[in-house]
């Protein structure tokens, strides 16, 4: 279980609060045989697991978390990461279970959102007795390309410049997206944003706020399906929050449409940027990729140049240079 802030304003969740609330029935609608895998590391945790009548297991990126350090002294189930590796307490006893480097979608490491998935996958497989084993099979051999996870932090080397896609639809999911994107040593960070129109209006102008602090260069778009708002509308809200996070006006262009959106920033890319689309529709953004790959006279190598521990889709139809 996480909790953060999305989806609020719907259906009369409006808090952080009525969230936890909301997802907490499913925890204790769980029998006292099965078994409730929670997110030591979310602040709503412990307000859950308070209503826990089940067997209990906690994940978390800090072996030094109170609540998981409480949780492992009573001898409880936990999965951390602990000096670079996954590991398991249970019954008062530790067991490594997978080095984070050796965990593709972790990027060596680099994206901490997905050593977060790694451990709550982890944890879950744990309570369905699978063997651990089988856990580090599954976990390294997990891409994060367009055929195991389309449209998950998918990078692409598109030549002299990489493309990030991510469904991130939320202020948690854009932070996400970004620590991972510092890591990475771009030249310059471009970013083709939007957000879901039910997102409450306060939701909408915080991506844009954190938006602007991240990027060089902007490019608003808004979905197609713009869930009952007018057109234009979440794209202004948007602008507005990247003003206030210090981006300036030359430095925003508005195209409403996906797609001419990201065409715009491939024809305008420097070497060495790396395009970062918060996207609706992957299968078109895709398409488009290939597109601008089957154009180039060069053949482009699937693998970037630099940082080869980086894995980059290789789905591509493109000809791998030695």
């Amino acid at each position: 279980v996480n909790i953060s802030e999305d989806h609020l304003g719907l259906d009369g969740v409006n808090t952080l609060q009525d969230l936890a609330f909301v997802k907490s029935l499913v925890i204790e609608a769980v029998k006292p045989e099965g078994y409730a895998v929670l997110n030591a590391d979310d602040s709503m945790t412990e307000q859950i697991a308070a209503k826990v009548e089940c067997n209990l297991i906690l994940f978390s990126q800090n072996r030094n978390n109170n609540t998981v350090k409480s949780h492992i002294d009573q001898g409880g189930t936990a999965v951390v990461t602990e000096k670079g590796a996954l590991c398991l307490y249970q019954d008062n006893k530790r067991k490594t279970l997978i080095k984070v480097s050796e965990i593709p979608i972790t990027f060596a490491g680099k994206a901490s959102c997905n050593i977060e998935n790694s451990l709550a996958a982890a944890a879950g497989l744990i309570a369905l007795g699978v063997p651990h084993h089988i856990i580090k099979s599954g976990l390294m051999s997990f891409m994060p390309d367009s055929v195991a996870n389309a449209g998950r932090l998918n990078l692409f080397d598109m030549g002299n410049f990489q493309v990030l896609l991510d469904y991130g639809h939320n202020l948690s999911g854009y932070r996400s997206v970004l620590q991972f994107a510092s890591q990475l040593d771009a030249e310059r960070l471009v970013g083709v944003i939007g957000i879901p129109g039910d997102r409450i209006d306060k939701s909408i102008y915080e991506v844009g706020q954190i938006s602007g602090q991240a990027f060089s260069k902007l490019y608003i778009k808004e979905d197609q399906d713009l869930r009952g708002r007018a057109s234009g509308v979440v794209a202004s809200i948007l602008y507005h929050g990247a003003i206030n996070g210090g981006a300036r006006k030359e430095n925003i262009e508005i195209i409403l449409s996906e797609a001419d959106a990201m065409e715009a920033a491939i024809k305008n890319a420097a070497a060495g940027d790396l395009i970062i689309m918060f996207y609706e529709s992957f299968d078109a953004v895709f398409e488009l990729l290939q597109d601008y790959m089957n154009q180039q006279v060069q053949p482009i190598s699937m693998f970037p140049a630099i940082n080869t521990d980086i894995p980059v889709s290789p789905h591509l139809p493109v000809e791998y240079i030695q």
